[in-house]
């Protein structure tokens, strides 16, 4: 989110978002065009947008405070900087011999609830990869194929039918001939499974909002 321009820390101007195949890439910037080209160049490179950045009252505070600091003469610490100013973060380990250093009770909640959402992005992440899954092989992960699945069953006797059965595209592209039964109790078996992994992953994150250390916090676990 920063950066340092003639002893002075900065905030860039715009955020570049922009996705490596199925990765989401988010990085600050000043060059618009650099962004254009680069993704322009690599057909992996897609979906690319800008954000202009506009700091909160409480991230042009850190700025501040930065800048009136010494923080300008210790340059290896710039990593910590940027991640204290967008997010109000001090791990107290890692401030050792910059100004930052003995901050850490006063930069503990900010610095916490840092922590905490990078716990529940990757709890999430789990969540939705469990919910999302085949089912018995069949692809059930997005609203469309869920929606031509209960199709199929309210309209099953009108479809093209082989020996009373359907032949359905498996996940794995292999085709299979399902009842109707079979593809009725795909619905049930998906709402349970997507119920199960909610309450999981609501059990982690009551369990991140408890950690009161980034120790107790990296240390919560998905439930199995």
């Amino acid at each position: 989110m920063i950066y340092l321009d003639s002893g002075v820390f900065k905030a860039f101007s715009m955020k570049a978002s922009f996705k490596d195949e199925d990765t989401q890439i988010n990085q600050y910037t000043n060059d618009r065009k650099y962004y254009e080209e680069l993704v322009g160049k690599w057909g992996h490179l897609s979906d690319l947008s800008f954000t202009k950045v506009t700091l909160t009252p409480e991230q042009q505070a850190r700025l501040d405070l930065l800048n009136g600091s010494e923080a300008v003469n210790q340059g290896n610490f710039e990593g910590t900087f940027a991640l204290f100013v967008e997010h109000g973060v001090v791990v107290p380990e890692e401030v050792k011999g910059c100004f930052l250093e003995g901050k850490g009770e006063e930069y503990k909640n900010t610095t916490l609830d840092y922590y905490r959402e990078l716990k529940r992005q990757k709890f999430k992440a789990i969540r939705d990869a469990g919910t999302s899954a085949p089912i018995n092989g069949v692809q059930v992960g997005r609203e469309t194929d869920r929606e031509t699945i209960l199709g199929a069953v309210r309209n099953f006797d009108s479809l093209t039918l082989v020996d009373g059965k359907k032949p359905w595209i498996m996940a794995d592209n292999s085709v299979q001939l399902l009842t109707k039964e079979q593809l009725a109790e795909l619905d049930v078996l998906y709402s349970i499974r997507k119920d199960a992994c909610f309450v999981k992953y609501t059990d982690a994150v009551n369990a991140l909002q408890a950690a009161q250390s980034i120790e107790e916090v990296m240390a919560v676990q998905m439930p199995e």
